[in-house]
């Protein structure tokens, strides 16, 4: 079981001295053979007592440490600081690659702006009922966070990203809200509808409120970053 360790300074792991790449290979003289919800259940079942854990390090080298699992106070859970790392070859051997033409590359790209474009919309909606949490909302740290992960994971992750932003952003713009262009849009509909101009007081208040909101809303998204940063 490769594993990948904790940020934070109290990682039980981190103290014991185990490292990225670090394999698991048993938990108290129990074999572990690569099952994960076995050192996970044995963890639990510890209930804060020390365990001896058998390490294959990354230069093939074996070696014992002990672990003392520490409670998390939000959850209850015994934890010990360790995520499973995925094996790259066996990740490398799902990855399908489809070769297409121009033509039939344009039409994917339009059937995936617009798959996107409606998740989007319907996550929106779902925020303004209450079924997803507005905790989801994200501003310029977390983005930034993200960005710099693809980009680690290589030049296609990052641009699909990029083109995740892009179409979250352009949809966030066409949102019928005074400031944002689609605002413009619906001041321009009012004015068929009425067979008339918009009054500029109507104008100044409706931009009043949607520089409201906006504000508003980043200083949400700014309130959820920080929370991320404090939490991780």
């Amino acid at each position: 079981t490769g594993v990948q360790t904790c940020a934070l300074p109290i990682c039980a792991a981190e103290q014991a001295g185990i490292r990225v790449g670090d394999r698991l290979v048993a938990l108290d003289g129990m074999a572990l053979d690569g099952d994960w919800e076995k050192m996970v259940a044995a963890v639990q079942a510890s209930q804060g007592r020390p365990l001896q854990v058998t390490l294959q390090r990354r230069d093939g080298g074996r070696e014992s440490v002990t672990l003392t699992p520490r409670q998390d106070a939000a959850s209850g859970e015994w934890k010990i600081g360790l995520a499973s790392q995925p094996d790259r070859d066996w990740m490398q051997s799902l990855r399908y690659v489809r070769h297409v033409g121009p033509v039939d590359a344009i039409g994917m790209a339009v059937a995936q702006t617009w798959q996107t474009s409606a998740l989007t919309l319907k996550m929106m909606g779902r925020m303004l009922t209450g079924a997803v949490s507005p905790s989801n909302i994200s501003g310029p740290i977390t983005m930034a966070d993200f960005a710099g992960k693809s980009a680690r994971a290589g030049w296609e992750s990052f641009v699909d990203y990029m083109a995740l932003i892009s179409i979250s952003l352009g949809i966030l713009n066409l949102l019928p809200v005074p400031v944002l262009d689609g605002g413009h849009l619906m001041y321009h509909m009012i004015e068929i509808i009425k067979r008339g101009p918009v009054s500029d007081r109507f104008m100044e208040i409706g931009q009043q409120i949607g520089l409201a909101l906006l504000l508003l809303l980043m200083a949400f998204a700014f309130y959820n970053d920080i929370n991320r940063l404090v939490a991780s």
